[in-house]
């Protein structure tokens, strides 16, 4: 049966983003999607825009065939949408703490007060889930993904950036796609 992976870009990214081409050319019989995120609009406007496409994801595929992919920023909204509906998620470099993470780009104060208060990466995450850290990631530190979550690979030699998707499309195909 045919999945759905639907990728969250980070900060100042974009919906084709090379690690986004990268899963897409690795999984040509599945639907990848990706939408475009304005992270300094803050979560409350970016999650009214996101939901309605969500929603229509899972009228449309059950949970178990569903994987959301969330890249640096992106990570928070894999996490929330995945908490949410209960499906398999991959988080690449996970920006969790946003207000930690975006205030050296120059948010609105507002807007940062919108991250703290809409807190997307409270609660446990979901049982079907593989997070990717950096171990040479100077943009987000791997702290607090590294405690919250069980199954990790540390990337050697990877900055924020990932550069070689091959690690995270063999643990894809490995253990999340059956």
């Amino acid at each position: 049966m045919s999945k759905c992976i639907v990728y969250f870009h980070g900060f100042n990214g974009s919906p084709e983003a090379d690690s986004k081409i990268a899963i897409q050319q690795a999984f040509p019989e599945h639907l990848v999607l990706s939408y475009p995120i304005v992270h300094q609009e803050g979560p409350t406007k970016i999650a009214a825009k996101l939901e309605k496409a969500i929603n229509t994801i899972f009228d449309t595929y059950h949970p178990e065939d569903v994987i959301l992919v969330g890249n640096s920023a992106g990570g928070l909204w894999a996490y929330h949408f995945a908490k949410q509906q209960g499906s398999r998620m991959v988080l690449l470099n996970p920006s969790l703490e946003p207000v930690k993470n975006l205030t050296k780009f120059g948010l609105e104060a507002k807007v940062l007060q919108d991250y703290a208060e809409f807190n997307l990466a409270k609660g446990e995450p979901s049982k079907n889930h593989h997070v990717f850290l950096s171990d040479q990631d100077d943009v987000v530190k791997p702290d607090y993904a590294a405690k919250k979550f069980k199954n990790v690979t540390w990337l050697k030699g990877e900055g924020h950036r990932i550069v070689n998707m091959g690690p995270v499309i063999n643990i894809m195909k490995k253990h999340l796609m059956h």
